[in-house]
């Protein structure tokens, strides 16, 4: 019987691990999911929930500002279940609404909408941290980048796409396999110039589902850092030896995505810069990306449960919380 116990205690502690940390992921969830949506919304009805008052279901949403995502202001939406956290929820009032890809709704209470901009009433850390995305219009600049789906952007420009970008760049970090290597800077955006990358539908990487099993992705990849005089982050990208390419850093706590895709060829000058010794241990996949269709058809029958995955990848969120964040909060904290 104790072990019964036991079992169902870290069934329900893994369970509330994973609730804790998607709610964690949200405010960059909304921003690098393609499919999220941003948008200002007048709640006309719903219905209350018996497990939550912070849960309503049956939202019935006008939609009144898009800011991001397929919104169309005037037609309305009804949501099977709503997340409003300490929000007072009241018809006819409007809110910030997130929607995620999972069908999950987050909700965001709204002090004031006016030329100057959303100003969120709560002030807990995940409201702080849209409410900086909303000030800094980032929303709107990830959807004027969703948006141009299939266009091409200089690799020097797409990883110093950053509110920390006026910094000067004193080193070039690459992290490979565990080995940290400093790059001669002029040498490395000379290449970057020369690369130009595809704006591609944020997706998972190849080799996570790809049959058979490929090498783990997170030790393959090529981490590039730019840091300052003082050794702090300025910007950062990765790539997999696919040449998917994505703003991630070796130690952010999310999912690393395929947000652009890269030429074989422009990967290989990358990969020019490490050390010789280093370029020999690097093995390139025979085939560039799959298509969807293949990349479907590459997906085990025996894939690992799903609901662990999910745990496991997402638990750390809350601890990490955003990389981004916090470097935005020293940027403000040395202007001050």
């Amino acid at each position: 019987m104790k072990k019964i116990i036991c079992l169902l205690s870290i069934v329900l502690l893994m369970l509330s691990m994973t609730v804790i940390a998607f709610a964690g992921d949200v405010p960059e969830a909304l921003g690098y999911e393609d499919d999220a949506m941003v948008f200002v919304g007048t709640l006309i009805d719903y219905s209350a929930s018996a497990e939550s008052e912070s849960e309503i279901l049956n939202a019935k949403v006008m939609p009144v500002l898009k800011i991001k995502g397929d919104v169309e202001p005037g037609k309305s939406q009804t949501y099977d279940l709503c997340y409003f956290g300490s929000a007072t929820v009241q018809k006819g009032k409007d809110y910030l609404f997130g929607w995620l890809s999972d069908s999950s709704v987050w909700v965001y209470e709204i002090e004031s909408n006016d030329e100057n901009g959303i100003k969120l009433k709560n002030t807990d850390e995940f409201s702080e941290r849209i409410q900086d995305y909303l000030d800094e219009g980032l929303y709107e600049r990830l959807e004027e980048e969703r948006s141009s789906i299939g266009e091409q952007i200089c690799f020097a420009d797409y990883i110093k796409e950053s509110s920390l970008t006026q910094i000067p760049v004193h080193k070039v970090i690459f992290r490979y396999n565990g080995g940290l290597y400093e790059i001669e800077k002029e040498k490395f955006f000379e290449i970057a110039n020369e690369i130009m990358i595809t704006n591609v539908k944020n997706e998972g990487l190849h080799d996570e589902n790809a049959k058979p099993k490929q090498p783990d992705s997170y030790e393959t990849n090529l981490y590039i850092e730019l840091v300052d005089e003082n050794e702090q982050l300025v910007s950062f990208a990765a790539v997999s030896r696919h040449g998917e390419v994505d703003k991630y850093g070796e130690f952010m706590s999310r999912l690393m995505n395929k947000d652009c895709e890269m030429e074989p060829g422009d990967l290989k000058k990358l990969y020019s810069l490490l050390p010789q010794e280093i370029q020999q241990e690097i093995t390139l996949p025979e085939k560039t990306i799959a298509s969807d269709s293949q990349a479907s058809d590459n997906v085990s029958d025996e894939e690992p449960n799903k609901l662990l995955i999910a745990v496991g990848a997402t638990a750390v969120v809350a601890v990490a919380l955003a990389l981004g964040f916090v470097l935005k909060r020293k940027k403000k904290a040395s202007k001050e």
